[in-house]
């Protein structure tokens, strides 16, 4: 695991350890949906029964709009090596690079056309097998826990739950999830006036390292503990970022914010959308949110 830098900025006011609790609870969605994927929790066979239903259910719904689908069989659709690029969770994606939050060490999905399978993390490999069920749906076998999988748009979704936690592995053959949003500041533009930057503003994403978490600002906030995830910007210079008090000015060359002696950018993407550039308040650190009203 990827350590996070000791900035210099990281002892002053609340910011840090809010953004901070949104990143653990991203680390924590992936151990958690790891060890539910690897049988660590109990399932009940009424929730995994569900759970193989809905993926059914939704499966067919995919199969009639996948033209990957009509040309392969169910067999060839799920065979061979698949890279985790993708996790959801209570409303949440995280989506990218996952070497941050796990190291080097690839989570990777093998269906082999024999039946056998093995899910493999952190050098740890656990043996299964798997099967398809119709259309595109599949079951995987894990330490005799059996998940649901299903197939759309090039991508291979492991949907586990249990009594403390549910989600979805997305694995694709290259690691990288089509369906992701980019959240990048490529693009933004200064902001020169008041009006573009005065209101109430919602995370919506955010992206650190080459990692992307988004979804609305109650599900952002709900999965770290109730961090407060918004941005007020009033009249007069004074402003809010994720409940601590900040001031914030604009001029010819753009608008920031100004939080624990921290000057942080501020610019306006083409949909209306804040980028706030947090990388100084991170010793350097690439990251930046993704506000929208």
């Amino acid at each position: 695991m990827v350590p996070f830098p000791q900035g210099r900025n990281q002892g002053k006011g609340n910011t840090m350890k809010k953004i901070l609790a949104l990143l653990c609870a991203s680390m924590l969605c992936v151990c958690c949906l790891a060890l539910a994927a690897c049988g660590g929790g109990a399932s009940s066979s009424a929730a995994s029964s569900s759970a193989t239903s809905a993926a059914s259910e939704s499966a067919s719904s995919a199969a009639a709009a996948s033209s990957s689908a009509t040309a392969a069989s169910p067999e060839q659709l799920f065979a061979g090596e698949w890279k985790i690029a993708a996790m959801q969770t209570e409303g949440i994606t995280i989506a990218g690079d996952f070497s941050m939050i796990i190291g080097d060490n690839d989570v990777v999905l093998n269906l082999n056309a024999d039946g056998s399978a093995n899910f493999t993390m952190e050098d740890e490999t656990i043996d299964g097998t798997w099967k398809t069920t119709g259309g595109t749906a599949a079951e995987l076998t894990l330490n005799d826990k059996t998940v649901p999988l299903s197939y759309e748009d090039d991508a291979v979704s492991m949907a586990m739950e249990d009594d403390d936690f549910s989600g979805t592995m997305i694995f694709t053959k290259d690691g990288k999830y089509a369906k992701a949003p980019e959240v990048t500041a490529e693009g933004a533009k200064a902001i020169t006036s008041e009006s573009e930057l005065i209101g109430a503003w919602n995370l919506c994403a955010m992206n650190m390292m080459g990692i992307s978490m988004y979804g609305d600002s109650d599900a952002l906030s709900n999965m770290s503990g109730g961090t407060e995830t918004t941005m007020t910007i009033e009249q007069g210079g004074k402003a809010t970022l994720m409940g601590d008090e900040a001031t914030w000015t604009v001029d010819a060359s753009g608008a920031s914010i100004v939080i624990d002696d921290v000057t942080i950018p501020v610019q306006k993407l083409d949909n209306g959308n804040l980028i706030v550039d947090l990388s100084a308040m991170l010793g350097g650190m690439e990251m930046i949110m993704v506000f929208s009203k």
